[in-house]
């Protein structure tokens, strides 16, 4: 199991909300919205990560879309330098 940031956001009926999500690639320094073609071209950066998320069904990929960014975070760390 996995955390899922959109599970918690249930609003009641009676008003909505628009939520936006955004990814960063820190490689073009752009931000993006967050959509499903945004996430394969990022994780297509890391071609072992990429084939194994090629693998997948649709909705399997839906599901588990923060789980390979996750993984693709932790094999490619961002480091900022400290100035003093």
């Amino acid at each position: 199991a996995f955390y899922d940031p959109r599970y918690a956001l249930t609003s009641p009926a009676s008003s909505t909300k628009e939520f936006t999500e955004f990814v960063m690639t820190f490689y073009d320094r752009v931000l993006r919205e967050f959509t499903m073609q945004t996430t394969e071209e990022l994780l297509s950066r890391d071609p072992a990560l990429y084939k194994e998320y090629q693998g997948l069904s649709s909705k399997k990929k839906k599901d588990q879309v923060y789980r390979f960014i996750r993984r693709f975070n932790a094999a490619h760390p961002v480091y900022f330098q400290k100035f003093s």
